[in-house]
């Protein structure tokens, strides 16, 4: 299967196959509350596949979550006013491929 990343999400056969944004605003504080230390914590932006975005103002993370619910858990931050900022995220099932 092939996905695009688009804002919202993206359903096969009625089961979840992506999930992009929904964590835009949160502090990593609540990220990691929500879901524990991730398995991958990159300095700067991580792409998915061969995507490029614009790029926010400042220094920014990627966390990355493995096997998380049949998936991948990608979250982008931004440091805004001293905190880190999701500023994008997307969650994939296993098997999607960008």
């Amino acid at each position: 299967m092939v996905a695009i990343c688009f804002f919202g999400r993206i359903a096969v056969n009625g089961r979840p196959a992506l999930i992009e944004g929904e964590l835009i605003g949160k502090a990593e504080s609540a990220v990691v509350a929500d879901f524990g230390k991730a398995d991958e914590d990159v300095a700067g932006y991580e792409p998915l596949g061969a995507e490029l975005r614009p790029m926010s103002v400042g220094p920014h993370r990627t966390l990355i979550y493995r096997r998380l619910n049949g998936g991948t858990l990608y979250v982008w931050f931004a440091k805004r006013n001293g905190d880190w900022q999701c500023i994008d995220s997307c969650w994939f099932a296993d098997g999607v491929r960008f």
